[in-house]
């Protein structure tokens, strides 16, 4: 069973899939680390700068005005209670309130980030590779590289490998009428002929390399040669096709 690609969005960095994030928030936070902080806060350990005493302080004493400014953007309507907490307390409390909004609403956007990213991705993969987006980019997306013993042609998202061999050879050109013959297998198209219309033989099959298209185009006939490959692909592979650098 081939792995969707629900574990690896989750695992990757969301500035890589271009979102902005800002400087009073670690550089390589993840769609992980933005649903478990909207499921239940910073304080529940999903984001442990925000409540660590030393290092929400360096964190404000660096950042500090960004981060009231962000609340204040924000309209944050609950007053932080400060009366008999140290500083190290205040700065923790206030820092984990503005990671919380701003994780919450990278959580809320999740579809429109994972959109975006596969935009980003598509714009950034070699003109030789054709996109079939069968499926979707999605959570429970599973892609495929098509092609031959040169490398990969195709990248297509689909929901098995099934549905990815069908939205493969559909986008082929199909084999012309006068090479029809030779897909069933015949040295001329009068044989074929012949045995198309002599009811006393069976319908003809294809030899092998040959298939039909399920959304059929033309003669509804494709030509496989024994270098192409159909192959599941991991997401940090399509990344490096498309040279996209993971850090």
């Amino acid at each position: 069973m081939e792995p969707t690609i629900k574990d690896e969005l989750k695992e990757t960095e969301l500035t890589l899939m271009g979102v902005d994030v800002p400087n009073w928030i670690d550089q390589d936070v993840t769609l992980y680390t933005a649903n478990n902080v909207a499921c239940g806060g910073c304080e529940s350990g999903a984001y442990m700068p925000a409540v660590i005493y030393c290092k929400a302080q360096e964190t404000m004493g660096e950042y500090g005005d960004d981060v009231l400014q962000y609340l204040d953007d924000v309209g944050l309507c609950e007053p932080i209670e400060t009366s008999g907490k140290t500083w190290l307390c205040i700065a923790c409390d206030i820092l984990s309130r503005a990671c919380d909004i701003w994780f919450s609403s990278i959580d809320s956007s999740e579809g429109e980030i994972i959109d975006g990213f596969w935009d980003i991705i598509q714009d950034s993969l070699p003109d030789y590779i054709e996109v079939i987006d069968d499926y979707g980019f999605d959570a429970n997306a599973k892609l495929y590289t098509a092609g031959h013993q040169f490398g990969p042609t195709c990248l297509i998202t689909a929901d098995s490998y099934e549905s990815a061999w069908e939205a493969w050879i559909d986008g082929m050109g199909t084999v012309p009428d006068y090479e029809l013959h030779e897909a069933y297998g015949f040295d001329t198209k009068e044989e074929l002929q012949a045995h198309v219309e002599d009811q006393d033989k069976p319908d003809p099959e294809l030899v092998e390399g040959y298939h039909y298209q399920a959304n059929a185009t033309g003669t509804g006939i494709v030509h496989v040669d024994h270098y192409a490959s159909l192959n599941p692909i991991d997401l940090s592979d399509v990344l490096d096709m498309a040279k996209i650098k993971v850090k």
